[in-house]
């Protein structure tokens, strides 16, 4: 079953920065992209790309953890600064059941790391 995460909620999903090995890849419609991912929630993330993607609204995403594969499709936000467009927000807008236990598990395991 299809787990479709909800960012309007009153508490926020706590977010962690991802060690600079953190590569998440991307299927842009055009081909797969990676990128580094440089934080990480329940609700989303921001990548890092090596250049400026162009508008892309949606994209499939994958991520290897060590809980295990976690995939799931995520919607591009604008960049957060204009100067910096290879920095991409995203959120997730539709992730299964088994992969939104893995991407909980590990943001709480970083969490707890104090990331």
């Amino acid at each position: 079953m299809a787990h479709f995460p909800s960012p309007h909620s009153r508490n926020r999903a706590p977010r962690v920065s991802v060690p600079s090995a953190g590569t998440v890849t991307f299927n842009l419609g055009r081909g797969l992209v990676s990128a580094t991912l440089r934080s990480l929630s329940t609700t989303g993330g921001l990548a890092e790309f090596s250049g400026n993607i162009g508008t892309v609204p949606l994209a499939e995403m994958a991520l290897e953890t060590p809980s295990g594969p976690v995939k799931g499709l995520v919607e591009f936000l604008n960049p957060p600064q204009k100067e910096k467009p290879s920095f991409r927000p995203f959120r997730f807008i539709a992730i299964d059941e088994d992969d939104y236990r893995r991407l909980r598990n590990i943001v709480q395991r970083m969490v707890a790391q104090g990331r």
